[in-house]
């Protein structure tokens, strides 16, 4: 957003709640690394029934500079005339703008029990709700791109029917070579199989790794405990131990088509794409 919008608009929140109507606005906040005023704005249907939220983030301090960030989520708002209406309005008072972060969603209609992260160079986090139900993470930082999360959509949305879903967080879709970075973010996911299947386990194993590799095979936390053996023991029993099993095969075309979508519905009129930012032309000034 234009720097002076972004100041007028703080020290103004009455006329942010004329821009955006029906908002909740926060009271100013001075911390230096904080946003100094946050927006939220909560959209209904005609029962009265919430669909989606629009926050905005307005900071004017030394860390995060002047700058404005909007945050929803695109599947449930781009269908939104009154939320569409109201982006429209902030971002004509931009200068430019872009897509910071983009999270992208991959439903596998599979049990979770059998669905599993592989850790790779970023950490690896587990969150155990109940003995049932765990959330797997790649990456400590929520907001950092490369982050994942694996968990059980059926539970958290009270489905009827089996449903995982891996949430992986990417850059700015505007970016060159932004396809090429996407391949290298994408986790591993191991589906396990619910048959037993036998292995014949030949002789260059010894009677121990042989007994590890039953014992893995049999447990549903298999992943987890693989990937505590050394660099070497892994790479001899990942063929016994994995053999059955699947890895979850993501579509890059399809990631490729939901971010070119989201590009496609802020492109409004009055702004034109440039590297990796669209240009607003006359972009309109509060002050």
């Amino acid at each position: 957003m234009n720097y002076n919008n972004v100041e007028y608009l703080i020290r103004n929140p009455n006329k942010l709640k004329r821009i955006i109507p029906d908002a909740t606005i926060s009271e100013e906040d001075p911390r230096s690394y904080h946003y100094n005023r946050k927006c939220i704005k909560k959209y209904h249907d005609k029962d009265g029934k919430q669909y989606a939220s629009l926050e905005l983030n307005l900071f004017n301090n030394s860390k995060n500079g002047c700058k404005c960030y909007a945050v929803f989520n695109p599947n449930r708002c781009f269908h939104s005339e009154e939320f569409m209406k109201d982006l429209y309005k902030i971002l004509s008072l931009a200068d430019s703008y872009t897509i910071h972060i983009i999270d992208v969603a991959v439903d596998m209609p599979i049990e979770k029990y059998f669905v599993n992260l592989m850790k790779d160079r970023r950490s690896k986090l587990e969150y155990i709700a109940s003995k049932d139900n765990t959330t797997e993470y790649l990456g400590k930082n929520r907001n950092k791109v490369g982050h994942v999360k694996l968990y059980d959509k059926q539970k958290e949305s009270k489905l009827t029917y089996s449903l995982t879903r891996c949430e992986i967080t990417l850059g700015n879709p505007l970016k060159d070579g932004w396809i090429q970075k996407v391949s290298l973010s994408l986790p591993k996911v191991i589906i396990r199989s619910n048959e037993c299947i036998e292995v014949n386990l030949d002789s260059s194993l010894n009677d121990t790794e042989k007994v590890l590799v039953e014992t893995l095979r049999d447990n549903y936390e298999k992943v987890k405990y693989f990937q505590k053996l050394g660099y070497k023991m892994k790479k001899k029993l990942a063929p016994y131990v994995f053999t059955d099993d699947k890895e979850f095969e993501f579509d890059l075309q399809a990631i490729a088509d939901v971010a070119d979508k989201a590009v496609k519905a802020i492109s409004f009129d009055f702004a034109t794409i440039r590297n990796d930012y669209f240009i607003n032309k006359n972009p309109i000034n509060l002050c």
